[in-house]
């Protein structure tokens, strides 16, 4: 992967999330974390490199929502 791309962790499981962030991490990966498939979506641009590991039973916006909105 491009020096410059990120994976994105999305979880509202904080145990799960930290712990896929810090095994990237450890692989000398960029990592952005959100709690929320709302908290990614207000925050995500679309551009770049990179992949989203997202967890698809959230409460509110869950991740088949993110996905529905990302291909709008």
């Amino acid at each position: 992967m491009s020096a410059n791309a990120v994976i994105y962790v999305v979880d509202d499981d904080d145990n799960v999330r930290h712990l896929l962030a810090t095994m990237f991490r450890a692989s000398e990966y960029r990592v952005k974390e959100f709690g929320f498939g709302a908290d990614f979506l207000s925050t995500y641009d679309g551009r770049g490199l990179g992949c989203i590991l997202m967890d698809i039973v959230m409460p509110g916006v869950n991740g088949l929502d993110v996905l529905d909105e990302l291909t709008r």
